[in-house]
């Protein structure tokens, strides 16, 4: 839009317009009724006359008024906003460049870094050893159960040879958040679903192993697991004894 200077804002140009209109209108039928009637007055055509010249008397002063508004409220407008971005940036406090760490303290130590990690190796040997220990025991005694139901052919000895420690419960969170037991978890997931899958089946009375309860598999399973947490046995035993 133009300067209000160089022309009328859009707004005041139609309500103008539209005063022109209804003073031409009401001048038609107020003419008509000074010609026609004697007096005008009370006649039809001089009333609707004065209603429409007084509609475009308020559009005329309705118009003034948006014209006023527009001239004092361009006083006041900045006719370059981004000035006022230009000094708000400029009156932004200077943010001070953080310190630079000295050489010594961002490379560190090769013995404070070895120490460091030998002090999170034995936080985590303080939960997961027990867990371990105690999910092997249970790995073995289903491995037992198996065992059992394939040489008798029946699962009617084998009943709480696959009830799992609520330890399982308890790890299976914590063994999944740690890094770089990957395998050992998945060896322990694995065999849990199977383990608990033998649990069902027995749960229901079933009384003969069938080859759709994949017993061969389950023992593979849990073998492996144990494999697994044995090995992390080891290794934990070794940091334990480590300076």
């Amino acid at each position: 839009m133009k300067d209000s200077g160089t022309r009328l804002p859009d707004g005041c140009a139609f309500w103008l317009g539209a005063a022109a209109v209804f003073a031409a209108l009401g001048g038609i039928g107020i003419a008509v009724a000074v010609t026609e009637y004697h007096p005008p007055w009370p006649s039809a055509w001089f009333i609707a006359g004065a209603v429409v010249c007084a509609l475009g008397c308020a559009c005329a002063a309705w118009a003034l008024l948006l014209y006023l508004a527009h001239k004092e409220a361009g006083n006041h407008w900045c006719p370059d906003p981004r000035a006022h971005l230009r000094k708000a940036e400029q009156r932004k406090p200077a943010v001070p460049e953080p310190a630079t760490r000295p050489r010594t303290a961002a490379t560190g130590r090769p013995g404070a870094i070895l120490a460091s990690a030998a002090a999170s190796r034995g936080d985590l040997a303080r939960w997961l050893r027990p867990a371990l220990r105690e999910m092997s025991g249970d790995l073995r005694q289903a491995a037992v159960g198996i065992e059992k139901a394939q040489r008798e052919g029946s699962y009617a000895g084998v009943r709480h040879e696959f009830d799992l420690g609520q330890i399982w419960e308890d790890s299976r969170q914590r063994l999944a958040a740690l890094q770089g037991q990957g395998d050992l978890y998945d060896a322990l997931r694995y065999a849990y679903s199977r383990i608990a899958r033998m649990h069902r089946i027995v749960s229901v009375a079933a009384t003969t192993p069938q080859q759709s309860h994949d017993l061969p598999v389950a023992l593979k399973a849990i073998r492996k697991a144990e494999t697994a947490v044995s090995k992390e046995l080891a290794e934990l035993g070794l940091a334990g004894l480590a300076p």
